[in-house]
């Protein structure tokens, strides 16, 4: 069962805490790819004018915590269980995109791919891949 973009973004507002410019899902695609979108605002420039690498895996990481939400419902427990990612261009200051995408759900992890974006979102920026982790206890389906 899908849930609401509307209530994944109200729960990663909620838990991110307050004052924060959190990841926004932006749309879902057919077959449970999302569409993110992280602001400038929220990211760490380098010197030189660059985005940081950590701001990078922040978007990437929160992405993938975003389609575990869509996909499974509130699972306030799912933890990050793996995270590789690969820089592929120099990303220049501007907004952040990230396409998301459950390759497989399962009972007990979750295993993801997301491509990032910067600026037009016509460039990609790094590749990443995943596995969330869901806690032993959790019942899928759960409301938001």
């Amino acid at each position: 069962m899908r849930h609401d973009i509307l209530q994944v973004n109200a729960f990663l507002a909620l838990i991110l805490g307050a004052g924060e410019e959190p990841l926004r899902v932006l749309e879902a695609r057919d077959g449970g790819a999302l569409w993110c979108f992280m602001p400038q605002s929220a990211l760490i420039l380098r010197p030189g004018g660059t985005i940081s690498g950590p701001s990078l895996m922040t978007v990437a990481d929160t992405a993938m915590y975003a389609c575990v939400l869509y996909h499974y419902g509130r699972v306030e427990q799912a933890v990050t269980q793996s995270l590789n990612i690969h820089f592929l261009n120099r990303p220049q200051p501007g907004d952040l995109y990230a396409h998301v995408e459950a390759l497989r759900c399962g009972r007990r992890s979750v295993v993801l791919d997301v491509r990032l974006y910067a600026g037009d979102a016509e460039r990609r920026v790094a590749q990443a891949s995943g596995v969330y982790a869901l806690p032993s206890d959790f019942m899928p389906n759960q409301d938001i």
